[in-house]
């Protein structure tokens, strides 16, 4: 809610309220109505509370909520259909879905004593209609604590209606793709070393510059495996056709009958080696 994101903000930079309506030039009774949830600030308070914690308007009014067992919850509203691009940084598990809504819905939670929404922030531009851009943060006091990230598990759900195409980049150690029953176009670019991809439609591009274990259940129409001098071990759970098709690469399929199948698997890159587990 508007007033809890409020009270936080103020809270979060050390300001009474009586500071904080000074620096708006607002009276202090202003700012214990929207604090109480008896009030709402209007649209020229609104962008001068952002502008005062030096946030977007759209992070201020999203709907965003912290709870004790260190979990986050955040929602966007999508108006228009997009190419979604999320960079989602130094993230220990990162799972994804779609859903039937017009909402962007993220789940922050983190194993560290410490609240989600102290080590990360959620960032959402739409500058252009064709065009929604999503970037996790970390939050000013952890910049230098990279290893901190390594504790955030984050759980995301997007508008089907609203996907146009998926881009994504970031380091993570596990990254769950799963249940999307459209057709869609997904790339994901960066460090992931165990992927889980079931119940998909469409085509995605999995590139990562580690080591990987891939855990499969043949459902996408295409899943093109990207390795840059790097060993990829493929579980698979139903047929698939595999294709090598990189520069030195190498498939060992340990005795798999590699038939002719609707279902593809293609190994790219270069020096990489696929093996089937």
């Amino acid at each position: 809610m508007i007033n809890e994101k409020i009270k936080t903000l103020r809270k979060q930079n050390n300001l009474t309220q009586e500071e904080m309506a000074d620096k708006l030039n607002v009276s202090r009774q202003a700012i214990t109505k929207w604090e109480s949830g008896l009030g709402t600030p209007d649209i020229s308070n609104m962008e001068a509370i952002s502008k005062l914690f030096n946030i977007s308007l759209d992070e201020l009014i999203s709907d965003t909520k912290a709870i004790k067992d260190n979990v986050s919850r955040v929602e966007y509203d999508i108006f228009n259909k997009s190419l979604f691009e999320i960079d989602l940084g130094f993230i220990k598990e990162f799972d994804l879905s779609l859903s039937d809504t017009d909402k962007v819905l993220i789940e922050i939670k983190s194993d560290l004593d410490i609240e989600a929404y102290k080590l990360i922030k959620v960032r959402l531009k739409t500058d252009k209609k064709d065009l929604s851009c999503i970037k996790f943060e970390a939050c000013k006091d952890m910049i230098s604590n990279q290893d901190s990230l390594n504790h955030i598990y984050v759980r995301m759900t997007l508008p089907c209606a609203m996907l146009n195409e998926l881009e994504l980049n970031g380091n993570l150690k596990s990254f769950i793709i799963h249940d999307f029953n459209e057709r869609k176009h997904i790339e994901f670019d960066g460090k992931v070393e165990e992927a889980h991809i079931s119940n998909m439609n469409g085509h995605l591009e999995l590139t990562s510059g580690v080591n990987m274990d891939v855990y499969y259940d043949s459902s996408l129409d295409k899943l093109d495996l990207n390795g840059w001098n790097s060993v990829i071990n493929l579980y698979l759970k139903n047929n698939a056709y595999i294709i090598n098709d990189g520069r030195k690469t190498k498939l060992i399929l340990n005795g798999y009958e590699n038939n002719k199948s609707d279902k593809v698997i293609e190994l790219n890159g270069y020096k990489a080696e696929l093996t089937l587990k």
